[in-house]
């Protein structure tokens, strides 16, 4: 009887330390690596290279990791990097500033705002840049920074086994005690 009981005790306690939960933000598949890095990779204008600033791409990269595109939803994003490039480098802009000011400001914002409805996101400009809003209401890309998901190992599973374990090992030696269960 004292062995079985001890070898319970000891499988419990195995499955317990061995019961670590991982989570892992999601990947970034091949034709969305691409769109990253067209987008990364900004315009050259007069020989200067004019690139998004690094909190957009940031937010970029944490959306992508997180939310998978279709082929025809890469299509539509990289066809208006694309046209937004071209008019940048076509009318000499150098800066966001610029880019605000020109002629071609609006008829831009107005296509960025067209393919982000076809996927379903509303784009809005204010004070501290543009937003982009999921169809649920919660904000991927903008003037403030993304909050990503959790990565990496969760340990709350394993203390509250242990917890709730050693709770069931002291009754259980209570028992065993009361009742001399372990005499010989």
């Amino acid at each position: 009887m004292k062995k079985k009981l001890l070898a319970i005790i000891a499988a419990m306690s195995m499955a317990v330390a061995f019961a670590l939960p991982a989570f892992a933000a999601g990947g970034i598949s091949a034709q969305e690596q691409e769109l990253l890095n067209k987008f990364k990779a900004g315009v050259v204008v007069d020989g200067k290279t004019i690139t998004p600033p690094q909190k957009y791409i940031a937010q970029a990269e944490n959306y992508l990791k997180n939310d998978d595109l279709t082929a025809d939803e890469i299509s539509k994003v990289s066809a208006t990097i694309d046209k937004v490039y071209s008019t940048m480098k076509d009318e000499g802009i150098t800066s966001l500033s610029e880019l605000k000011a020109s002629s071609s400001y609006n008829s831009l914002l107005s296509e960025v705002k067209n393919v982000a409805s076809s996927l379903g996101y509303t784009v809005s400009v204010g004070a501290n840049g543009f937003t982009v809003t999921t169809p649920g209401g919660s904000t991927v890309g903008g003037g403030s920074s993304i909050k990503p998901n959790q990565t990496g190992v969760d340990m709350t599973a394993t203390v509250v086994s242990v917890i709730a374990l050693v709770a069931v090992l002291s009754g259980s030696a209570v028992v065993i005690g009361k009742k001399n269960l372990l005499a010989e």
